[in-house]
């Protein structure tokens, strides 16, 4: 029924073979002790179960391992357990599972899917009924909310020192935090949740914070105090031009998330851009670190990938993953239109890149005027002709399709480029 293998002064169970719905895994096997649990070990054939008890002497349980067990909506732990993985009970019907007192270690409180109920003897960890705290050396840690208990509105308890990662990721329907005036540090993705990590990004989340030097709000916005500046945590303003402020120096993750920003102009002050900052939004242009970036106007896969730019692989934005991706796909206007305005302000391009670019513009030269065309960009067409991409030979195609396209504009920078390259042609 169950695979094992050596495991410190017992042995750690590996898998599980059965059909039962209500299981007592046995306390040894083969005269040995059963002290951990391993990943995953159920999620084969553990569909079945509803009901499982676990030992005394099982101290560890390792990470998903119950995942997998959909029917399991009672789970009785032992009071010698001391380590719980991340998210050890994913993807089952459990509501609600009572941590022992002995309890020391879990990972990933913040995912776990049933609420924990802490029991009182625990010495590490307690609950006020929705958060879930650590009894840290110099105050509380706020790991995790029960996400059964649709809160809308919570007071994060007094004495709470830091909002750990993850910490309201279960938060779906919260709407109103009010921040203590011990808190000192909001770790990263500590706010990103189906509830703060969307709605709080259309402004649909209010924050209090009274009294506090290291957390606060300006504007509606939250800030932290950081050792070289602020860090901008979540941005409550409804601008869609967004200029960071100067004294800012660092944006978090998911600060600007899905806040409906089209321009961004980011200051050298921001010294660091964490990913995923401004995932979400609807950006057509951007200005940093002497780049001034276009992005799709029309909802294509490319753009939310391209704005990911933003805070990857520790650079401020990555350039030269913008110009990867802008390498390959689609021939579509919004594509074109920023091949040809990275040709023409190459900063940082790399040779590699702008031949591509210049080899896929000139073999689909025709497609790329008609796309243009179509959206009357005479930009565009412009740039293509300045980078003598539209050559004389391919004047008198690039004309025709511009007029049946009806792009009055493009029409004319084609014409007035024809009239000039004939008066060159005919001074010589």
């Amino acid at each position: 029924m169950f695979s094992f293998e050596p495991y410190e002064d017992g042995i750690r169970l590996t898998g599980y073979e059965g059909e039962e719905t209500d299981l007592l895994i046995p306390e040894a096997m083969e005269g040995k002790k059963v002290r951990c649990l391993g990943k995953r070990m159920f999620f084969d054939h553990g569909m079945a179960l509803e009901r499982v008890v676990v030992p005394e002497g099982v101290k560890v349980i390792e990470e998903a391992c119950f995942e997998g067990c959909f029917a399991l909506h009672e789970l009785v732990l032992s009071e010698s357990l001391e380590f719980l993985g991340r998210e050890f009970a994913a993807m089952t019907d459990l509501e609600t599972v009572h941590v022992p007192a002995g309890v020391r270690q879990m990972e990933g409180i913040g995912v776990m899917e049933p609420d924990l109920d802490i029991d009182e003897a625990n010495p590490y960890y307690f609950s006020d009924g929705y958060g879930i705290y650590h009894k840290a050396e110099d105050g509380y840690e706020l790991c995790g909310v029960c996400g059964h208990h649709q809160e809308e509105r919570y007071a994060v308890k007094e004495g709470t020192v830091t909002i750990r990662t993850e910490a309201f990721h279960n938060a779906s329907s919260l709407k109103h935090v009010i921040l203590p005036a011990s808190l000192k540090e909001i770790e990263e993705n500590a706010l990103q949740a189906s509830g703060l990590g969307m709605m709080a990004r259309r402004n649909a989340m209010v924050f209090e914070a009274h009294d506090n030097d290291h957390v606060f709000l300006v504007d509606g916005s939250l800030l932290q105090k950081k050792e070289d500046g602020l860090e901008l945590v979540l941005y409550g303003g409804h601008d869609v031009h967004l200029s960071v402020p100067s004294d800012i120096t660092e944006i978090g993750t998911g600060a600007c998330r899905c806040c409906g920003i089209e321009s961004l102009v980011i200051n050298e002050t921001v010294k660091r851009i964490h990913p995923d900052a401004f995932y979400g939004n609807p950006m057509k242009e951007a200005w940093i670190d002497g780049y001034h970036l276009l992005f799709p106007r029309s909802g294509t896969v490319l753009g939310p990938d391209l704005v990911s730019g933003f805070g990857r692989n520790g650079k401020r934005y990555d350039i030269e993953e913008y110009d990867r991706k802008l390498s390959v796909g689609l021939i579509t206007a919004d594509r074109v239109r920023m091949m040809v305005h990275r040709l023409l302000e190459p900063k940082d391009l790399k040779e590699e890149h702008a031949e591509a670019f210049r080899a896929i513009l000139k073999e689909h030269l025709e497609e790329c005027v008609k796309e243009s065309a179509a959206l009357d960009d005479a930009d565009s067409v412009q740039g293509m002709l300045d980078l003598d991409i539209i050559q004389t030979e391919a004047i008198d195609a690039c004309l025709r399709i511009c007029e049946e396209a009806g792009s009055r504009e493009c029409t004319a920078r084609i014409i007035k480029a024809s009239s000039g390259q004939q008066e060159d042609s005919f001074e010589l």
